[in-house]
């Protein structure tokens, strides 16, 4: 064992069975099953659905048995190939999560042949939780830095304003100007704090403080479902959580225990039975606001089922937000905590391609699921609205190459034109890749194309690869522009 994983281990020691391993263990696994909330899948319909119904099943195994290497990695597992299949898709929270299942995976691959993960808990969890944590503050980087430009400023357009007055528009306060702009930077400010206090031991504390209530209350906007969002950022603040954490909670389980006067065998088959009458009773009250919506296919059937949903986060969170409070106190700062360091140097490589993934609208190659969500971000066509880009490095042309539809028989294309949106040239060849058969009359570079279903030399297809990777928003060019994903 290399000198790094033994002074953490040293420094996670903890007199009992609560440890940082099975907290992240299951912090994550209730962030895995708020995503799957919000994309129903059974086990019954398309091997897609079966492969995301595995992991939730052992989601749900490691709500019961947390300290469970074995069901973490089947849990993260099948979650990958999930996302490869669905793929491409814009959804930030849900490549964050992809990114830490490949962290989980890669960290479990070091013991293969050597020894058991349940013998090494500690060094397991030391290999990914570093990766974790830099998601977490490059997440925070990212969401700051998208959103520097004149339109998230913008109170009369700002995302921040909208998300906020979902919230305070039940108390009439939606219309109120000072709240307007203090949505707007206190976004800045609690994500920035947040992200520069995480790594130090003496000031950590109010990173909780500060962010874990940010994630909490953006959850109850009734805007989209960020309940699987939010509930991913709770799981890797509690890779920042200190010694002292562990130590309180198993302090607090060895009260209960002396209490209720069972020994320490029976008495976490006593807990484990508690959960599992609690997974039972949310599923119940799931599937009924599931039906009671007549299934979330709609827009407004959806934001319905999302109001259903929140009374199961907001216990859920605040909860979690209460312990933390309370056992995250007292930090002694003369304790070594090297959280930043990676015991296995290969694991870089996740941060790295998650912050490549992050600088793709300015590199050029991706506008969706780069962590710009709802930062107004405009990269398109060689213009860019950021306050730091006179001229943005794109190294990829993909962006700069756009369309205008004018007219197709096919739904979505035509939304293209009656919005007034271009389109990346790309989606144009992924959607005629994958429907070739449908015809489109486009404008490229001011020459108007036919594409009538046949073979197209205007328009040659594009790799499976490509379009798993690669995936762009539609482009509006009226300003000031407006709030969208």
């Amino acid at each position: 064992m290399n000198k790094s994983i033994t002074s953490e281990n040293e420094a996670f020691t903890l007199p009992g069975p609560v440890d940082p391993l099975s907290v992240f263990s299951f912090t994550f696994a209730v962030a895995v099953l708020f995503h799957f909330l919000a994309h129903p899948v059974l086990p019954y319909t398309t091997i897609t659905d079966l492969i995301g119904f595995l992991s939730v099943f052992f989601a749900l195994l490691l709500l019961i048995y947390p300290r469970s290497t074995l069901f973490l990695c089947l849990m993260a597992l099948p979650q990958i190939i999930h996302y490869i299949i669905t793929s491409p898709q814009g959804s930030n929270h849900y490549i964050m999560v992809t990114f830490m299942n490949v962290a989980i995976s890669l960290s479990a691959l070091y013991f293969i042949g050597r020894s058991s993960l349940a013998d090494n808990r500690t060094e397991f969890y030391n290999i990914f939780a570093s990766s974790g944590r830099f998601l977490l503050v490059f997440m925070y980087f990212f969401g700051i830095f998208h959103k520097i430009n004149p339109d998230f400023l913008n109170p009369e357009v700002s995302c921040a304003v909208v998300l906020f007055n979902n919230i305070t528009g039940h108390f009439g306060l939606d219309d109120v100007t000072f709240f307007h702009y203090a949505a707007i930077w206190g976004t800045f400010i609690v994500e920035g704090l947040a992200m520069l206090v995480l790594f130090s031991r003496r000031w950590k504390y109010w990173g909780f403080v500060l962010g874990m209530p940010f994630h909490i209350i953006i959850s109850f906007t009734g805007y989209k479902f960020f309940m699987n969002y939010s509930s991913l950022a709770l799981a890797l603040y509690c890779l920042f959580l200190p010694k002292e954490f562990y130590l309180g909670l198993n302090q607090l389980f060895s009260q209960i225990r002396n209490k209720t006067k069972l020994d320490e065998r029976r008495f976490w088959v006593f807990m484990r039975g508690i959960m599992a009458f609690t997974i039972i009773l949310v599923a119940v009250y799931c599937a009924r606001a599931f039906w009671s919506v007549g299934g979330p296919h709609t827009p407004e059937r959806f934001v319905a089922y999302t109001y259903k949903c929140m009374p199961l986060f907001a216990v859920y969170s605040l909860i979690l937000y209460l312990l933390v409070l309370k056992y995250a106190r007292n930090i002694d700062t003369s304790v070594s905590e090297p959280m930043y360091a990676f015991p296995k140097k290969s694991l870089l490589i996740i941060p790295v391609l998650f912050v490549l993934n992050g600088f793709g609208p300015y590199l050029g190659w991706k506008t969706e699921s780069s962590i710009s969500m709802f930062s107004h971000l405009h990269t398109e066509g060689g213009t860019t609205n950021h306050y730091f880009f006179k001229e943005l490095p794109q190294v990829f042309d993909y962006q700069k190459d756009l369309v205008r539809i004018i007219a197709s028989p096919d739904k979505k294309l035509q939304w293209y034109s009656d919005n007034e949106l271009s389109m990346v040239y790309f989606e144009l060849q992924r959607f005629v890749t994958e429907h070739p058969d449908v015809p489109v009359v486009y404008e490229r570079n001011g020459v108007r194309y036919e594409h009538t279903g046949k073979e197209d030399p205007d328009l040659k297809p594009v790799s499976l690869l490509m379009r798993k990777l690669l995936l762009f928003k539609p482009v509006d060019f009226k300003w000031p522009k407006h709030c969208t994903h």
